[in-house]
């Protein structure tokens, strides 16, 4: 049972503890509030709790009013003692910095993550807490793994969290703050952060020995063979899940690394497991590309079409492509709720010229409701069999890489045939085939 006591004590018995206004910044009004507990003296008591040694105190909430009494110079402070066990200490905690106005995205996070570490609760019940989704929650532990530096461009104002999404994952701590200068310099939205960390992939791509195409089996076949495909071609990949991209096309991405080729993952970002395999695996297939946060809990609950359209477009480092691959309007197998609002969305943002590519091929795979493995579909407009070193080099990503047994559901689909249909199409678009 939660108990609250106030007295007042020594300033000095209180350790602040591990807090994000421990970094430089993020200091503005320190200096007004402590002229103004000089005249008329600390009106709120700070928030403790007692620590782990004796005679002492850890602050739970105030730490503004706590840095501003120091600099006023007072030896002892009024404060509200709580008692309970340690996940009720840290809900008071949250709530109490729920509350404040000045309170940063960096401090909301720290606050959030202490009820998962601390409080001993999961996503489902920090979500419930705060009133928010559990994509939030993953959003707030995402920002506390985040980069020093960018978490200290957050909470001192000037860089936004979506910015500092697409910054935080640029590994070289050089190139990292350079681009942190440019970001302070000159301003940056979401978007031209994507386009820099496209940039640094692409150069980091270069550095890494391209496969050469006699050693590929080059089929003559092939889809990019047929449409006179030519080197260099802008391509972006847009699925729902990381393995999406190599379970439905990976076989194309291998077979022509002449391309230029962009692959988003709308779900997982913060996923601890999956994110990083979606990076090594992007590798892998010679592209580079970014991830987002959309919900993706085992509920599956409806997005709303334009969350998952706005999603897109800030993943993506261009809104121009040559040719853009895609789930098909009905997902690949019975059924997938997500597949099918990346597909649309996808459709949506082209109609509305939001999206601008020559091509839009969608996934053609089908699982007859649900009796068989996905598979082709026969009459697809575009279908190549893969070269077995191709496929191969699939399968292992799907395998190695992603980490799926022999007998999953994943390994045993991996297509050995790739098939899409083309947006020419579009009265096969509107309901998937089935094998005959």
């Amino acid at each position: 049972m939660l108990k609250t006591k106030e007295f007042t004590i020594e300033l000095e018995e209180i350790d602040a503890g591990e807090n994000p206004l421990r970094l430089e910044g993020k200091n503005k009004g320190i200096t007004e509030l402590a002229d103004s507990i000089k005249r008329i003296g600390l009106i709120s008591p700070l928030v403790v709790a007692h620590g782990s040694d004796d005679g002492r105190y850890r602050l739970i909430a105030g730490h503004r009013r706590f840095a501003a009494c120091r600099r006023a110079g007072l030896k002892k402070v009024q404060v509200r003692i709580i008692e309970g066990d340690q996940r009720e200490i840290c809900e008071i905690a949250l709530a109490e910095n729920l509350f404040r106005k000045d309170l940063s995205p960096v401090e909301m996070a720290v606050a959030v993550v202490a009820l998962i570490k601390e409080g001993g609760m999961d996503r489902k019940q920090v979500a419930s807490i705060c009133h928010r989704s559990r994509a939030w929650v993953r959003e707030q532990e995402e920002i506390v793994s985040w980069p020093a530096d960018v978490q200290k461009a957050i909470h001192d104002g000037w860089l936004s969290v979506s910015a500092a999404s697409n910054i935080a994952l640029v590994p070289d701590d050089a190139h990292r703050s350079f681009l942190l200068g440019q970001a302070k310099e000159k301003g940056a939205g979401a978007r031209t952060p994507a386009a820099w960390l496209h940039a640094y992939h692409r150069a980091s791509k270069r550095r890494v020995s391209r496969i050469k195409m006699s050693a590929m089996d080059a089929d003559k076949t092939s889809l990019f063979t047929k449409l006179r495909w030519t080197a260099n071609s802008s391509c972006a990949v847009i699925v729902a899940h990381p393995d999406d991209e190599t379970l439905w096309a990976g076989g194309t991405i291998l077979m022509h690394p002449e391309a230029n080729w962009t692959i988003i993952a709308l779900c997982r970002k913060s996923d601890q497991d999956r994110a990083p395999k979606f990076f090594r695996a992007l590798e892998k297939l010679g592209a580079t590309g970014s991830m987002g946060d959309l919900d993706d809990a085992p509920e599956q609950l409806p997005l709303v079409g334009r969350e998952v359209q706005d999603t897109i477009l800030e993943l993506l480092p261009s809104d121009r492509f040559d040719l853009i691959i895609t789930h098909g309007l009905s997902g690949e197998y019975a059924r997938h709720l997500r597949h099918e609002e990346t597909g649309k969305a996808v459709m949506a943002l082209w109609e509305s010229q939001r999206l601008f590519a020559k091509e839009i091929w969608r996934f053609a795979y089908e699982d007859g409701d649900g009796e068989y493995l996905p598979r082709a579909v026969r009459d697809a407009d575009l279908k190549t069999k893969l070269p077995n070193k191709i496929w191969q080099r699939k399968y292992d990503i799907i395998t190695n890489i992603y980490g799926f047994e022999s007998d999953s559901f994943e390994a045993k689909t991996t297509p050995r045939k790739e098939a899409f249909w083309c947006l020419k199409s579009v009265d096969k678009l509107q309901k998937p085939q089935k094998n005959k």
